[in-house]
């Protein structure tokens, strides 16, 4: 992962949560198979979240999903599985903790092939030094 929740969250949460979400395809090969895709992430930002007493940062990370099966269903159905595999899930994070991981949102659209289907997600994590850190 590149940008700014990858120095935060470090290789090793990033290949986990890497994993998770290509779990999230096998989960049925019936379902997704190798139609369907994720690309992790899709664009970040960082936000300074500090406030008068406590550091912070705002991470927003969108995900895009794609269904090459004519069928928008699949891009709900992969949305939806990755919510539950994301959303107020707890992360390991190098020196800092996770105050909250949440989903903001997410559509599926027609990509102008008129056959694939892009699904985008939005995340929302905040984060701030963990305690040894800040001392």
């Amino acid at each position: 992962m590149h940008g700014p929740l990858c120095c935060v969250v470090g290789p090793r949460a990033h290949r986990r949560c890497r994993l998770a979400l290509d779990d999230v395809l096998r989960v049925d090969d019936r379902l997704f198979g190798a139609a369907a895709s994720i690309d992790l992430p899709g664009q970040t930002e960082l936000r300074d979240w500090s406030t008068g007493t406590e550091d912070g940062a705002e991470h927003l990370l969108t995900l895009h999903v794609w269904s090459r099966t004519g069928v928008k269903k699949q891009v709900h159905d992969i949305i939806e599985a990755i919510k539950s595999t994301l959303h107020d899930q707890p992360l390991t994070l190098v020196d800092h903790e996770l105050v909250n991981l949440r989903h903001e949102f997410s559509e599926a659209r027609p990509d102008p092939d008129g056959y694939t289907f892009h699904g985008i997600v939005r995340y929302r994590a905040v984060t701030e030094p963990s305690q040894a850190q800040a001392a």
